[in-house]
C-alpha cells in the first residue's frame, strides 16, 4: 500500500483530522437542522389509507383465484 505523504508530517496530519472532525459536526448540524425545519412529507399515493389494502386485495385475488 502506498504511503500518503501527506500524513507524514505531524502538523499536516494534525490538520487533516481536525479538518475531518470539524466536516462530521458539520454534517451532523446540517442533518439536524434540516430535519427539524422539514415539512411533512406527502404520502406517495393518494388515500394510503384506502390505496395499500385495495392493491393488497387485488394481489391475493390474483395470486389464489387465478384467471382461466
Amino acid at each position: 500500500m502506498p504511503k500518503a505523504r501527506l500524513l507524514l508530517a505531524f502538523s499536516t496530519m494534525v490538520a487533516t483530522v481536525v479538518i475531518l472532525v470539524v466536516w462530521k459536526f458539520f454534517v451532523t448540524a446540517e442533518a439536524a437542522y434540516t430535519a427539524a425545519t422539514a415539512k411533512k412529507p406527502e404520502p406517495s399515493v393518494p388515500l394510503p389509507w384506502l390505496t395499500y389494502p385495495l392493491t393488497a386485495v387485488l394481489f391475493l385475488r390474483r395470486c389464489f383465484l387465478p384467471v382461466s
